[in-house]
């Protein structure tokens, strides 16, 4: 039920980020980035708040008082559900269906995430030298220009059409042959 919850939250919390991110396009960089962040964070955050709203709002067990209760004994105590899980009662039905869709969905998305990464090792294992170290030395000089302090390779590569940039601990800048 949080999935279900999540895709109307997540689709409400998209629509509000593509309006603040509209009105802040001509805004700097850090700051539409540190917004995309914002919201993100806030995705992620959904389904915590879902799942703490869903414990504090479990079934209880309810009496209209305390002396009723003693003198007509359990059959007095009656549960109460939530009101949420009241409203939501037409969804049971197809919640497995939409737990096996959703969990297709993340081993789908886990696998091409995978196989990228993947590709991305075999490219950079497969770079090669530079045949004149001069390319190597402007971009070195440009990185102290930056002030960065740590150092990239620049390869060349067959198996791309454009640059790329690649790595965070170890960056790689491939150049196609």
């Amino acid at each position: 039920l949080a999935i279900v919850h999540f895709i109307w939250q997540g689709l409400l919390v998209g629509l509000v980020a593509w309006l603040v991110m509209l009105l802040a396009r001509n805004a700097k960089p850090q700051a539409r980035y540190a917004i995309a962040c914002l919201f993100l964070l806030l995705c992620a955050l959904l389904p915590i708040v879902q799942l703490m709203l869903r414990s504090s709002s479990e079934p209880v067990i309810k009496a209209l008082s305390s002396t009723a209760a003693l003198e007509v004994g359990p059959s007095f105590y009656r549960m109460v559900e939530p009101a949420w899980y009241v409203q939501s009662a037409f969804l049971q039905p197809i919640l497995p269906w939409i737990l096996v869709l959703w969990i297709a969905g993340v081993a789908i998305f886990s696998l091409r995430l995978l196989l990228g990464l993947q590709w991305i090792s075999k490219t950079r294992h497969s770079a090669m030298q530079l045949a004149d170290e001069r390319m190597q030395e402007v971009l070195d000089d440009l990185l102290r220009r930056m002030e960065m302090p740590q150092t990239v390779l620049l390869r060349m590569c067959s198996q791309i059409d454009t640059p790329m940039a690649m790595g965070i601990l170890r960056p790689l800048v491939l150049l196609p042959i």
